[in-house]
């Protein structure tokens, strides 16, 4: 019979237990101390870290028919002084966007996880939970992803509360509670601070929350200034939204903040003008496009034979290069699709983005390729809506939309590939091999350049370096900033 054996006479394992604990902390400098103790007493009274039951069905309430302004109030649990910022925030922000406002509000810099919860504190039974992306890959339970829920879905009536909880070590509990229901300022921010006290506990400071704990990494606790909150809340990052960009080019920059190179984009995108003109005309829509109409028309209602490995035919091959404006710097024959990157890339790209397919050894047109063939203003519309591409966790998902972003905010078509390799490398990708920095651009804008370096009037040559026409800067802004 095998098994362990029993232990020797002696002190209670409990004794042993505690004696191990005092050695382990004997060298803990005190906020190391704090931090543990914060987290202790997390676990103790949430049960962070142990199985959450959730409610047995949704305490979301259905979303306002007409956007309103909430005005909330954000209070520090457990602060002495009470910490706390009252806010005008509008109804139909998702809880991800509250969350950038309570982090400008209280100065915190978003290093932490955090979520949000109705009907009980965010990690207690029977309490509905929303939390970041980030939480959930951590710790999967049934907690709803942050971005897919509206604040008018978990506070509708003045009195209804809302919990929050940012870094679970120093475990910053916070009640958010609904004051007022106010009509909308259609042309207002979306959010303002009106009132607060005290200021916020900083980042990583060892869970302190009355203002003799707080005079220790603060000079003055019980400082606030309004104009401080509004001034973080008018952040080029918190505005990108507002402005129009598109959601999931935001949630890229929003991971990429404080990167010089984020910076750098984000700015530019604020740059944009508010309102986009007119350019380009139909007719320079559909002069742009003709070698995308020229393709589509080559497929035609009969398909094009491939080979047996799935590319063109050496004479389609040649033909395309012909037409395609970005084939001229390209040096070999032009005969064999695999050995012609302008073509593949633009073949690829077309089926990508839903014109073109493969089926039975033949390439043929999709419905919206057939419909699109006959009218460049619906081509140009379906490329708008299409060039990003629909998985947002690959690399194309995340690279493209700030390949197009870096074009549609640039005056004359340039692409900075140090900016754009050093935001991939921030995103986790990485390339083995000599110029990475070079292949990093070259993935990131592969997936677009088959079409949108075709989107001109002219063919480049040799000499000339790759800049993008007016008409692709004009597309990739309608990418990055639907209408």
């Amino acid at each position: 019979m095998t098994g362990r054996e029993p232990p020797d006479s002696g002190e209670p394992d409990h004794v042993e237990l505690i004696e191990q604990f005092a050695a382990a902390i004997s060298g803990l400098e005190l906020d190391d101390l704090r931090a543990m103790a914060g987290q202790i007493l997390a676990a103790a009274d949430v049960g962070f870290g142990r199985p959450r039951r959730g409610p047995s069905r949704s305490l979301r309430k259905p979303t306002r028919p007409q956007p309103a302004t909430y005005r909330i109030r954000i209070v520090l649990d457990e602060s002495e002084p009470l910490i706390w910022r009252l806010l005008d925030v509008r109804s139909d922000v998702g809880l991800d966007r509250l969350h950038q406002y309570i982090q400008a509000a209280f100065g915190w810099e978003d290093y932490h996880l955090y979520r949000f919860s109705i009907g009980g504190e965010p990690f207690e039974d029977g309490a509905e939970a929303f939390a970041c992306p980030a939480d959930l890959a951590e710790e999967p339970d049934d907690a709803v992803l942050d971005s897919e829920v509206r604040l008018d879905e978990t506070l509708a009536d003045p009195g209804d509360v809302m919990h929050y909880v940012y870094d679970y070590g120093d475990y910053w509990a916070v009640t958010i509670s609904l004051d007022e229901v106010r009509p909308l300022d259609p042309d207002g921010p979306p959010a303002v601070c009106v009132d607060g006290r005290q200021a916020a506990p900083p980042e990583d400071c060892g869970s302190l929350r009355t203002a003799e704990e707080l005079a220790e990494v603060l000079d003055d606790p019980s400082h606030f200034d309004v104009a401080d909150v509004n001034a973080a809340l008018r952040d080029p990052y918190l505005l990108l939204e507002e402005q129009g960009i598109a959601p999931r080019l935001v949630q890229l920059l929003m991971r990429l903040r404080g990167l010089p190179a984020a910076d750098e984009l984000t700015a530019r995108l604020a740059a944009l003008p508010a309102d986009p003109s007119p350019w380009p005309s139909p007719d320079e829509r559909a002069a742009a496009l003709h070698a995308i109409t020229w393709f589509l028309d080559r497929v035609g209602d009969g398909g094009l034979a491939l080979t047996s490995a799935g590319y063109l035919k050496p004479v389609d091959v040649q033909a395309t290069a012909e037409v395609l404006p970005t084939t001229i710097p390209w040096i070999g024959k032009n005969n064999r699709e695999v050995q012609t990157g302008p073509v593949l890339w633009f073949r690829e790209s077309l089926q990508r983005t839903g014109l073109v397919r493969k089926s039975r050894g033949r390439l043929l047109l999709t419905k919206a390729g057939a419909k699109a063939r006959r009218d460049p203003e619906v081509l140009w519309q379906h490329l708008a809506q299409r060039l990003l591409p629909g998985r947002e966790d690959t690399f194309e998902g995340e690279a493209t939309p700030l390949a197009l972003a870096w074009i549609a905010t640039s005056e004359h078509g340039d692409v900075d590939a140090a900016a754009l390799a050093e935001m991939l490398a921030a995103l986790g990708w990485r390339v083995v091999g000599p110029n990475a920095e070079h292949m990093q651009l070259a993935w990131a804008v592969d997936e677009c350049i088959g079409l949108l370096d075709n989107v001109t009037t002219t063919r480049r040559d040799r000499s000339t370096p790759r800049r993008f026409s007016p008409q692709a800067i004009a597309l990739a802004r309608e990418v990055v900033r639907p209408s």
